[in-house]
C-alpha cells in the first residue's frame, strides 16, 4: 500500500507537492557513480513495475527520485545509457502526471469522500464503519482489564523467576554498591523484622513543585507549529503519542536518510513500519504545507504487527507507544538473527556493575538499534530475605517506567510518583518468596529502582486501576515541572541525570473513553498543544489529565 494517501481533501496541487517533497529532499550517500547509476536503474525498474499495476502516486516517486540522484551524483551525459534513462524519466514523469496520476487521485479522493459520508454523524468522532457502538466499548473495557491484569501477572511471573534463582554464595560476596544499599540493615539486624533500609533517602517533595507554570513564558519568538494529524476515528492516541516522538531525537533520526541503512531486512510489516513512521514525521515538519498529516499508511503498518490497532476503537496511548518502540527496534535491529542461547545469571555473585553487565551483554547480543541506543535502559530489582539476610539482584532492560500515584498524599508531584516507584514493598501472604538460599517461603521486601539512564525517558503516570471486576481512572493532579533530577532513583554513579521535558500527553474522559492530546516543545523555542488536526500555542500545562510525560537527557 502507498504511503502516499490522504484522508482529507488535498488538492492536486498539494498531492502532487507532498510526493515531489519527499523524492527530493534526499541525501546522496556516498557510493562510485557506477553504483549511482545501477541504483537509478533499479528505481526506474520498479517505477515501470509499479505503473504498470496502476500505483500511479509510487512510481511517479520513483521517476522524480532517480532524476534526483542523475542530478545530485553529478553523472555525465556522456557515460553509456545516463541521457535515455534521464530522457525515459522526463518523459514517464510527463506521462503520469498528465494522465495516471489525475485517475489515480480522483479515485482516492472519491473513496475518500464516500468513507466520510458514512462516517457517523455525532461529536464523539466514533468509529468509522462501526456497526456497534456498545459491542465496541465492551471490547475497550475488556481489552482496559486485560491490560491492567497483565501487569500484576508480569509482576508475579517477576516473583517467580527470582525465587527461582540459586543463590550458592555467602553475604560477604556482596558488592559496595549493594553494601551501601543494605549495610547498615545488615548491622543492626533490621531485616528480621522485614525493613529494609533505602540506598539513599528520596528528596521532600519541594513547595515549589506544587504550583502552576506556563509552557511558554512569554510570546517572544514564537516559531512555526508542526502539523496536526488527521483523526481516523478514534485514533487520537495514535496522534498524540506520534507528535512527542516526533519531538526526541528518536524523531530527529528519522529526519535524515541513514535510517534507511540501518532497516534489516525481517519481514514487510517491520519494514513498513519503520518507512511510514520515517515518512509521517517528515510531513509533520514540512513547512511548504498547512493541511494536516494523513497517517492511514502508519495505522496500516501498526496494524499488521498488532491486531489490536487494526480497527478503530480506543486505545490505549501507553501500550501503542510501548508497540511503536518494539516495532521500530525489531524493524532497526541488526541482531536480531543472531542465534544466542541465554545462560542463567547468577543474580547474587558479584558486585551490581557485574551483574548489570551480564544481563545487559545478554540483552545486547541480540539487541542493537537507535531505540536500544536512545531509549533503553536497566532496572534493578532488589529482594532480600528477612530470615537469612541474601539479597538477589536483577537488572532488567525497559523503555519506560509506569509511575503510580500515592493517592494518600495531597498534593503530588511526579517526585512522588517516582518515590511511590522505588519504595521499598513487603510482599504479603498472597505472594510470599522462596527463599533459595535458606529455602523458605518468607515475607520478603523488594525495591525497584534504576541503574542505568535512557538519553529519551518516557514516565507514564498510572491513572487506570483495576479493584476487582472494576475499573477506574485517578483524576488527581500530578504536578512536573521542565526539568527533573533522576539522581535520587539510581543506585549506580551516574553524572547525567538531569532531563527536560520535551513531550506530554494528556488523556481526558475515563475508563469508558476520552480523548487524547499532546503538548511538545519544538526544539527552539516554543511549546504548542495538538488535538488532532488542531494546533495552538501551548499555555498551561494540564495536570489533572498528563498521562505520559517525555524527557530528554540533558547533556
Amino acid at each position: 500500500m502507498s504511503f502516499f494517501q490522504v484522508d482529507c481533501k488535498y488538492s492536486y496541487e498539494e498531492y502532487i507537492k507532498m510526493i515531489y517533497h519527499h523524492a527530493v529532499n534526499y541525501m546522496l550517500p556516498v557510493a562510485s557513480q557506477e553504483d549511482h547509476f545501477r541504483t537509478c536503474c533499479g528505481l526506474v525498474r520498479q517505477a515501470e513495475k509499479e505503473e504498470n499495476e496502476g500505483s500511479y502516486a509510487d512510481c511517479f516517486y520513483h521517476y522524480v527520485r532517480c532524476l534526483e540522484i542523475l542530478d545530485k551524483a553529478k553523472l555525465p551525459s556522456t557515460r553509456s545509457g545516463v541521457s535515455s534513462l534521464k530522457k525515459q524519466c522526463l518523459d514517464a514523469v510527463d506521462r503520469v502526471r498528465d494522465v495516471g496520476l489525475p485517475r489515480y487521485y480522483n479515485a482516492m479522493i472519491d473513496g475518500l469522500v464516500n468513507r466520510i459520508q458514512k462516517m457517523p454523524s455525532d461529536n464523539t468522532q466514533n468509529i468509522i464503519h462501526q456497526d456497534n457502538i456498545e459491542n465496541d466499548k465492551e471490547r475497550y473495557l475488556k481489552r482496559q482489564e486485560m491490560l491492567l491484569r497483565n501487569e500484576q501477572a508480569s509482576l508475579d511471573g517477576i516473583r517467580e523467576q527470582i525465587a527461582g534463582v540459586n543463590i550458592p554464595c555467602g553475604q560477604k560476596n556482596l558488592s559496595t554498591a549493594g553494601d551501601q544499599q543494605w549495610n547498615h540493615s545488615l548491622k543492626d539486624g533490621s531485616h528480621t523484622s522485614g525493613t529494609v533500609t533505602l540506598p539513599r533517602s528520596f528528596p521532600d517533595t519541594s513547595p515549589s513543585t506544587h504550583f502552576k507554570w506556563n509552557y511558554n513564558s512569554s510570546n517572544i519568538g514564537a516559531s512555526h507549529p508542526r502539523r496536526g494529524m488527521i483523526n481516523l476515528g478514534n485514533t487520537c492516541y495514535l496522534n498524540s503519542v506520534t507528535q512527542v516522538l516526533a519531538s526526541t531525537p528518536l524523531g530527529s533520526y528519522f529526519l535524515y536518510d541513514n535510517y534507511a541503512r540501518d532497516v534489516v531486512n525481517v519481514g514487510e510489516g517491520s519494514c513498513r513500519l519503520v518507512n511510514s513512521f520515517c515518512f509521517v514525521v517528515r510531513e509533520l515538519y514540512r513547512i511548504d504545507c498547512t493541511l494536516p498529516v494523513s497517517p492511514s499508511p502508519f495505522k496500516n503498518a501498526i496494524s499488521e504487527l498488532s491486531n489490536t490497532f487494526s480497527g478503530f476503537l480506543q486505545q490505549d496511548a501507553n501500550e501503542f507507544l510501548r508497540i511503536v518502540l518494539e516495532g521500530l527496534h525489531n524493524g532497526l535491529n541488526d541482531r536480531v538473527n543472531v542465534k544466542v542461547i541465554p545462560t542463567e545469571i547468577d543474580t547474587m555473585v558479584g558486585s551490581d556493575a557485574e551483574i548489570a553487565k551480564r544481563f545487559w551483554d545478554q540483552h545486547i547480543q541480540r539487541n542493537n538499534s537507535v531505540v536500544v541506543d536512545k531509549c533503553a535502559f536497566q532496572e534493578r530489582s532488589s529482594i532480600v530475605c528477612p530470615l537469612c539476610r541474601k539479597v538477589s539482584r536483577s537488572f532488567t532492560p525497559l523503555l519506560g517506567i509506569d509511575v503510580p500515584i500515592p493517592v494518600e498524599t495531597a498534593d503530588i508531584s511526579i517526585e512522588d510518583c517516582l518515590n511511590a516507584y522505588c519504595r521499598e514493598e513487603k510482599l504479603g501472604s498472597d505472594s510470599l518468596y522462596h527463599c533459595s538460599s535458606c529455602k523458605q517461603y518468607v515475607d520478603a521486601s523488594k525495591q525497584l529502582l534504576l541503574y542505568s539512564l535512557p538519553k529519551i525517558l518516557f514516565v507514564t503516570i498510572k491513572r487506570f486501576s483495576s479493584h476487582g471486576e472494576i475499573l477506574s481512572k485517578l483524576v488527581k493532579r500530578v504536578f512536573f515541572r521542565k526539568e527533573l533530577d533522576m539522581g535520587p532513583y539510581i543506585c549506580s554513579t551516574i553524572e547525567k541525570t538531569v532531563y527536560t521535558l520535551v513531550g506530554v500527553v494528556n488523556h481526558t474522559g475515563g475508563i469508558k473513553g476520552g480523548h487524547y492530546t499532546a503538548d511538545y516543545y519544538d526544539g527552539h523555542s516554543t511549546w504548542f498543544s495538538v488535538s488532532d488536526e488542531r494546533v495552538t500555542r501551548a499555555t498551561t500545562p494540564d495536570f489533572e489529565r498528563a498521562y505520559i510525560l517525555c524527557y530528554v537527557q540533558i547533556s
